[in-house]
């Protein structure tokens, strides 16, 4: 699983449409955690072992009850209230499902 980004800016101030963000990592516990996200150019360069072009890491506090979604799936869920995330699209790989 994946978002695609209509837009994102680096910290060298090139802008790229259509980019590729893929939670590498979620770590943490019942009080907090973080996400460490990667971008990519790409869904392809991500799938193909290419470098990420920027990484983040976010803070998150995840959902424990029985009935939560799994921690993957509240990262991704997480990360489209942020701003920059605003508008991301999933993008599933075969046999995924949310």
């Amino acid at each position: 699983m994946g978002l695609l980004l209509n837009q994102a800016t680096f910290d060298t101030g090139i802008t790229l449409n259509n980019v590729y963000v893929r939670v590498y990592t979620v770590s943490g516990g019942k009080d907090a955690g973080k996400i460490i996200a990667d971008f990519f150019k790409s869904r392809d360069d991500a799938t193909n072992g290419a470098r990420a072009l920027k990484t983040e890491i976010i803070g998150i506090t995840f959902d424990v009850t029985s009935s939560a979604k799994n921690f993957v799936i509240q990262a991704y869920d997480s990360l489209k209230t942020l701003t920059e995330f605003q508008g991301a699209m999933d993008i599933m790989e075969s046999g995924q499902s949310i």
